[in-house]
């Protein structure tokens, strides 16, 4: 029996992408991304990144993936960005509050940016066909080293405003040995241990109603367990919505990525309005603390306001158009004896085809003797520590885009620094290319950084 390909090599479609920046004096960064397009709704890709600081040192990284499209089926090889449970349980706090919205179903996916912290894995990422309101994914994901990562779940829509996700993840590993980086760190040395972790993730989503939950338990030999877990609830829609949040970690919880220092309690409240010309207005507040049982040593909060598409302001031939604007405070009480506040404002704006961002903010410093105050707040101990103020300026010109950024920085006791960026660049229906102009010490510095992007759709 003889089996016929229906399909011949010159028959094939193919796409490419190629791109890439080049700073004066600075890093080289280039990345070719060629896409072949199979039957039966398969595709191969091809990635190489090569970065390097000068001719003779280079960090070239290699990756592929063969793609079924109409299940998002893929098996790829080399550094991957991952999205969902098992990314949300690595470096827990440099995450945004985890709100409901902010609970995303897993997917891998090829990096397209070179990284010197990561190492190539194979993965196996397998979703199946949609059965009437159910479909599923499983993955699987082995390092240079055959540690897996196993995840798996489902999604039920109920109708087009109601679903449920649930999702679960499994890692294991041995966690390299880790040495006290001063004489008096906080963190003790640790021998080489065996590490497991389990999570489990639930988001139900409904027109009025949404609730999101991930839990994870880890266990660490020489080490102990450790709990992290987070509760999102989501109320209303429009013109109202509130949001609140809550996620912590107990003292021995070492996240997905084998970091140790994940201790802590968040929490997190937003409400929103929306006005029926898509003009908007947010308030949030998230407060921190080091762990459960103690008072809050770290806030802040915001306030943003959306203008209308509508609302302008005719000057003459030009029309004047807010879009939106900002205000910000935050506390960090962690030391008391340099107590930090911060205040800040933004301000976008269109003037005829030019669009502008104004910000500035401020730092104060100050020195406490008891429990500080959750919200900033000004005293006798309070002195200036730093002030910045920055525009942008953008603006189009057929195909050519331009921009422009100035920023003034004064720090206490020292000199002023002005930093200044021009930007140019010309977009084409098949690429793009930029050069940028950059001064983070004006006039002193300069780098100048040539940038394209080319490709050929499929």
């Amino acid at each position: 029996m003889a089996l016929t390909i229906p399909v011949s090599i010159s028959a094939l479609e193919w796409s490419l992408l190629s791109s890439g920046s080049w700073e004066y004096e600075g890093k080289l960064v280039t990345r070719e991304d060629v896409g072949v397009f199979l039957p039966w709704d398969l595709s191969l890709r091809a990635q190489l990144i090569d970065s390097r600081e000068s001719i003779d040192t280079a960090n070239i990284a290699f990756s592929g993936g063969l793609y079924h499209k109409a299940s998002g089926s893929r098996l790829l090889y080399g550094i991957l960005d991952d999205s969902g449970l098992s990314a949300r349980l690595r470096n827990l706090w440099s995450h945004a509050v985890p709100f409901v919205e902010n609970h995303k179903p897993s997917s891998l996916e090829l990096a397209t940016t070179p990284s010197s912290t990561k190492s190539p894995s194979t993965a196996l990422f397998l979703g199946t066909p949609r059965f009437g309101d159910l479909a599923g994914f499983a993955s699987l994901v082995l390092d240079e080293a055959f540690n897996p990562a196993v995840s798996g779940g489902i999604a039920v829509d109920f109708d087009k405003e109601t679903t449920f996700q649930l999702e679960s993840f499994y890692t294991r590993k041995e966690l390299p040995p880790r040495s006290s980086s001063t004489w008096f760190s906080s963190s003790p040395p640790l021998p080489a241990r065996d590490f497991e972790l389990y999570a489990l993730s639930a988001v139900y989503t409904s027109t009025f109603f949404d609730i999101a939950s991930d839990w994870a338990l880890s266990k660490t030999f020489a080490y102990g367990q450790g709990v992290y877990g987070n509760l999102a609830l989501g109320i209303g829609s429009r013109p109202w919505r509130v949001s609140l949040a809550a996620d912590g970690a107990g003292e021995r919880y070492v996240g997905s990525d084998g970091d140790a220092s994940s201790a802590g309690f968040r929490l997190g409240a937003r409400f929103e309005y929306f006005w029926k010309r898509s003009s908007t207005i947010s308030l949030s507040t998230t407060l921190r603390t080091p762990k459960t049982g103690v008072p809050f040593d770290r806030s802040s909060s915001l306030i943003t306001y959306h203008f209308s598409t509508k609302f302008n302001v005719k000057l003459g031939p030009v029309s004047l158009n807010p879009s939106y604007c900002s205000l910000g405070f935050s506390r960090d009480a962690t030391n008391w004896a340099k107590v930090k506040d911060k205040a800040e404002a933004s301000f976008g704006l269109n003037l005829g085809p030019i669009h502008t961002a104004l910000s500035g903010n401020a730092v104060f410093q100050s020195v406490v003797d008891t429990q500080p105050a959750l919200f900033p707040q000004l005293d006798s101990s309070t002195i200036f520590a730093s002030a910045k103020v920055a525009s942008v300026l953008s603006w189009g010109w057929g195909i050519a885009r331009f921009s422009a950024a100035l920023g003034y920085t004064l720090p206490k006791n020292k000199d002023a620094v002005w930093d200044t960026s021009f930007r140019a660049s010309i977009q084409g229906k098949r690429g793009r290319l930029s050069l940028g102009l950059v001064s983070p010490v004006f006039p002193d510095h300069w780098t100048f950084t040539l940038s394209w992007r080319f490709s050929k759709p499929r």
